[in-house]
Formats: C-alpha cells, sequence, structure tokens
C-alpha cells in the first residue's frame, strides 16, 4: 500500500514538473511577426500538378490558383503594370493559395457518376434478362420431363 502511494506521489509531481516546463517554454516564445506582403488573387482555380499534390497549397482538394504578392513597403501600383499570368512583375512575387472545387470540375465529376450508374444498371439488367431466360427454359425443361413431352430448344413442345 504504502509503495502505491509513492507511485501516485511521484506521479503527481511529474506531472506538475511536465507542466511547468510547457508553461515555461510558451512564455519564452515571441509573437509572429506582421505578415509584410499584402496578396491579392490572379488567375482562376486550377488543378495542382501531380509532383505537387503534397504541399499544403494544394490542400485539401487539389486545387491552387496564383496570387500576386507585393511587400507593404512597395509603391507600385497594380493598376500601373498590365499583367501576363505567369509574368512576374518588379515587386511582385507569385504564390500559391488553396481554393475549393471549381464548378465545371465538380460538373464534370457529377455527370462520369450518373455515366457509371447507368452503365452498371444496363449491365445488371442484359444479366437479369439473360438469367430469367435461363431459368424459364431450365423449369420448362423440368415440366416436359415431368410429363413426358420431348422438348427442343427454340422449338417447343412436340
Amino acid at each position: 500500500m504504502a509503495r502505491r502511494r509513492q507511485h501516485l506521489l511521484l506521479f503527481i509531481a511529474l506531472c506538475c514538473l511536465l507542466v511547468t516546463a510547457v508553461a515555461d517554454v510558451d512564455d519564452d516564445l515571441e509573437p509572429a511577426p506582421e505578415l509584410s506582403y499584402t496578396c491579392t488573387r490572379f488567375g482562376i482555380c486550377e488543378p495542382c500538378p501531380s509532383n505537387a499534390l503534397h504541399q499544403p497549397y494544394c490542400q485539401p482538394y487539389g486545387n491552387r490558383r496564383l496570387l500576386h504578392c507585393v511587400s507593404k513597403n512597395s509603391t507600385h501600383d497594380d493598376d500601373e503594370h498590365g499583367h501576363d499570368e505567369h509574368s512576374v512583375n518588379d515587386g511582385h512575387i507569385p504564390a500559391w493559395e488553396s481554393c475549393g472545387r471549381s464548378p465545371t470540375q465538380q460538373r464534370q465529376e457529377y455527370w462520369q457518376f450518373i455515366a457509371c450508374n447507368v452503365f452498371f444498371a444496363m449491365v445488371a439488367l442484359v444479366v437479369l434478362f439473360a438469367r430469367t431466360q435461363v431459368v424459364a427454359a431450365m423449369q420448362a425443361r423440368r415440366l416436359a420431363a415431368r410429363i413426358g413431352v420431348r422438348w427442343t430448344a427454340g422449338v417447343g413442345a412436340r
């Protein structure tokens, strides 16, 4: 019993030390510096290339949008420069942001889903009708054998 109490007190002391150590680490952290860039969206949401799918800006949907970031200290005005989608002007830093699903991609995936369901339904109906004919023919043969009529496939009873 005394040993159990010692283990409990030791466990509580270790937990207290751990909590104070974590609190000290939190106090030492400096606040994050304020961002010194202003970013504007540039372009449309596009699928990420396969080699960039692991990047944070491609999560969670696998799409990204081009951003043009300008230093807050910069005196450039965005309206003064003509933009080409892949050009980098003085002071502009290209970056990417994650974006949601595009409506055209969702519409395409929806119709692909519908087409797959229609295909599976057609295959199921073909199998159903073929099986129904086979079962009907087997039952007709059994009935013909039971009543003693010769049965020839496709011709009927004679």
